[in-house]
């Protein structure tokens, strides 16, 4: 939540958009994500559900204060000047680098046997 209006705030976060991969610096750590500089003055929210493809319960173990990540912008909210961040798409799905009718050489771990209910 934003304590006072940014009238400049328009103006700074206008070179960003949508999709753009940016590197930022984690600034602050929160139970429901980590907050991150994207330049002076300017920050955005990584949430926990945005750090990892299998999702983390501690943001501690995603990302450090001081880090530098590459992220992904995936909101820009002008009105609440709010700017949301996702590792997720920076990274890639790792479901993507498969291709239909793909060979791959795999390991089988476990098996279960099905039955008719």
């Amino acid at each position: 939540m934003v304590d006072t209006i940014d009238t400049d705030w328009p103006n700074r976060v206008a070179k960003y958009r949508v999709g753009q991969k940016i590197k930022v610096k984690i600034i602050r750590m929160a139970d429901f994500g980590a907050f991150a500089e994207i330049e002076t003055n300017l920050e955005g929210l990584i949430h926990k559900s945005k750090m990892a493809w299998g999702g983390v319960d501690d943001p501690n173990k995603a990302v450090k204060v001081d880090d530098v990540i590459e992220v992904s912008i995936e909101k820009i909210d002008i009105d609440k000047q709010q700017i949301g961040l996702s590792m997720l798409k920076a990274e890639g799905d790792p479901f993507f680098k498969y291709k239909v009718g793909q060979r791959l050489m795999v390991q089988l771990r476990n098996h279960t046997r099905w039955t008719n209910c």
